[in-house]
């Protein structure tokens, strides 16, 4: 088509428009009328289609239209090893580290993210306790936010009370969630589950 044969006209002769050159510049092939992309693209319209970018070791990695390999014959069973220990990142680990030797607040924290234990988070209402969540501490910063894995909540909905009723407690619900991102201006207390 007139096109693509535009399209590729131009990226022949300006090499920040050859989709395959060291110095390709994204930016301006998006403000290039006329150029297309050499293999036709399928937009990643929604969450789940994006897992096919995640790194492979990664748990929640999508396989998407390959050909597993047959298993070989079947051989008695080898001793289960343990299993692999969590994939730490660097950076974390440096400002873990960094906040450790300073002292204070976020030393507690960064030896519990050390040592991979589950922690218990008091979460708050703007006026009120909201709940609690205990899970596995994977990530923080110095904003005191926080990524937990494996969660358990126990929580008590914000539900309109009546001002005359003020015996009826408001029932506590449970829920357990996969991975939790806690805000550090909610959380009221942080400890180690026993």
């Amino acid at each position: 088509t007139r096109l693509s044969s535009t399209s590729e006209e131009s990226s022949r002769s300006d090499p920040t428009l050859d989709f395959t050159s060291e110095s390709f510049d994204p930016l301006k092939a998006l403000y290039t009328r006329g150029l297309v992309p050499p293999v036709p693209v399928r937009p990643l319209t929604t969450l789940a289609s994006c897992r096919i970018l995640l790194p492979p070791s990664h748990p929640d990695y999508l396989v998407v239209n390959r050909v597993l390999p047959t298993p070989p014959p079947a051989q008695p069973e080898p001793v289960v090893a343990p299993p692999p220990p969590k994939v730490r990142n660097d950076t974390l680990d440096q400002f873990a580290e960094k906040e450790s030797e300073r002292g204070g607040p976020l030393a507690l924290l960064s030896e519990f993210y050390k040592k991979n234990v589950r922690v218990k988070v008091v979460i708050r209402r703007a006026a009120d306790i909201r709940g609690y969540c205990e899970g596995d501490l994977v990530a923080f910063d110095k904003h005191w936010n926080l990524i937990l894995l494996n969660v358990f909540e126990r929580y008590t909905p914000n539900v309109e009370q009546d001002e005359e009723d003020t015996t009826t407690k408001a029932p506590t619900k449970t829920r357990t969630v996969k991975q939790l991102f806690v805000k550090g201006d909610s959380i009221v207390l942080i400890s180690q589950c026993k």
